[in-house]
């Protein structure tokens, strides 16, 4: 459905469904997709599909665009570069442990550490 959509049909305003879809999209409850000059949200149908998923997209969406601009800036400020440093440091331990999630759910790995 495009925001339109949704609006017309709860009688939310655009504004209202434009936040709101967006905190889904940012929780990966909701797809968006382009179609020409609209967007079209679709619901995640799955909650495991979306908890295994997430890694992935955060990966994809915030830490590795965000590495990126700090290394560019890294170089831009040198006032800043240990404050960078750690950030970055911090970034990469992230993205190891994401990577390992996501090795862990390539290989169908299931993890039970719980004692009986």
């Amino acid at each position: 459905m495009t925001m339109k959509d949704i609006s017309e049909k709860t009688g939310f305003s655009l504004s209202t469904v434009s936040q709101s879809l967006n905190n889904l999209v940012r929780y990966y409850m909701v797809k968006p997709e382009k179609r020409g000059r609209v967007r079209v949200f679709t619901a995640v149908p799955m909650f495991y599909e979306l908890f295994l998923n997430q890694p992935v997209e955060m990966l994809d969406k915030e830490v590795i665009p965000l590495k990126q601009r700090l290394l560019e800036l890294r170089g831009k400020m040198p006032e800043l570069r240990d404050r960078i440093d750690l950030i970055l440091s911090n970034l990469s331990n992230m993205e190891c442990v994401l990577n390992e999630i996501i090795r862990i759910k390539n290989n169908n790995i299931c993890v039970n550490n719980r004692k009986a």
